[in-house]
């Protein structure tokens, strides 16, 4: 059970026809399944925190600017999962992708 949502990523993020911005939709989504998981079962051993904590920190290593940039640039998603953040402004998406130009 336990295994289960990252199995599910890696078949995502391994296919052949992986997108960029589906990287970081997955970080998300395994983040709340085992939140769930967690809420809904219980973990006596602290497997699934371990687990947690361990996704949050691939997140923090990763190269998130690149990440962002294919969400904001996807034709659907847009700035829509940046909401609630503040610093996601028009001029701020503007020198992201100027950086990431460069």
């Amino acid at each position: 059970m336990h295994l289960e949502p990252l199995a599910q990523s890696w078949c995502i993020l391994q296919a052949c026809h992986a997108q960029l911005d589906q990287v970081p939709i997955v970080f998300g989504t395994l983040v709340f399944e085992y939140q769930e998981m967690l809420k809904n079962i219980g973990d006596d051993h602290g497997h699934i925190n371990i687990i947690i904590d361990n996704i949050e920190r691939r997140w923090k290593n990763s190269d998130q600017d690149v990440y962002i940039a294919a969400i904001i640039l996807h034709p659907l998603l847009k700035t829509t999962p940046f909401t609630k953040i503040p610093l996601v402004a028009p001029a701020n998406i503007w020198i992201l992708i100027q950086c990431l130009w460069k």
